[in-house]
């Protein structure tokens, strides 16, 4: 009789097995989706986040089944809210570990947030909600691609890292003159210079505004800086991460 939950009947297993197999689903939908964005966090850990969290959740609901057992008789107290309050928690320092900052930009938070909405899908399939769990993952999976959709025709301000190598003679004023551009507003300026090999290095952090891809305008300030007639010895225009 003590048992009685677990032997009792074969589609209670069956049902509770449904439940990890469309967590793991759902959690994958989403994973592919960072995937397809060349995240690190990506198919394989929002499906695991996802099954993990409809695990935890199903064994907070259904362990009183198991405490008059595991007690033996001796008193208890149960809170079905407690496991599932420490996925919160526990996906929260997951998340940080995908944020990374770099300069002036922070790259993760979207994958971050995913990690997020996938443990509550989780917990959603889990408590056996399974259809608030399949509208969440559609409303997510439709939002990120149609952002994604819009950042290419919608302008957006992009941090870049310009660097600029340059004769010892050069004139680094008309330099960043001749850089300013319409669309590029300079942040901060960093001189190096090399007497010896007489070449000097100017490293620009620069806030772009653009659509879609900021190819047109680096290709627009290496034209300025050729008609200005600068020795210019290279150019890298390199992404803040």
């Amino acid at each position: 009789m003590e048992w009685e939950w677990l032997a009792g009947t074969s589609s209670t297993l069956a049902g509770l097995t449904a439940r990890m197999v469309l967590a793991m689903v759902l959690g994958a939908a989403i994973g592919m989706e960072r995937d397809l964005h060349g995240r690190a966090a990506g198919l394989r850990t929002h499906m695991l986040v996802c099954l993990g969290s409809a695990l935890f959740t199903t064994i907070s609901i259904h362990l009183p089944n198991y405490l008059p057992v595991l007690m033996q008789g001796r008193a208890y107290s149960h809170d079905p809210a407690r496991i599932a309050a420490q996925i919160v928690t526990g996906v929260g320092f997951l998340g940080a570990g995908t944020i990374i900052k770099s300069g002036f930009t922070i790259r993760g938070l979207t994958t971050a947030t995913c990690l997020w909405v996938v443990a509550a899908i989780g917990m959603a399939v889990g408590a056996g909600m399974y259809v608030p769990a399949t509208i969440a993952t559609v409303l997510a999976l439709t939002g990120m691609l149609t952002m994604s959709a819009l950042e290419t025709v919608l302008p957006q301000e992009k941090r870049k890292r310009l660097r600029v190598r340059t004769g010892i003679d050069q004139d680094l004023v008309k330099v960043v003159e001749v850089l300013r551009h319409k669309r590029v507003d300079v942040l901060q300026t960093t001189i190096e210079q090399d007497f010896e090999k007489k070449r000097q290095t100017l490293t620009l952090h620069v806030r772009v505004s653009a659509r879609g891809s900021t190819a047109e305008v680096a290709r627009e300030v290496l034209q300025n800086l050729q008609k200005a007639e600068i020795e210019l010895h290279s150019l890298d225009w390199i992404p803040e991460l």
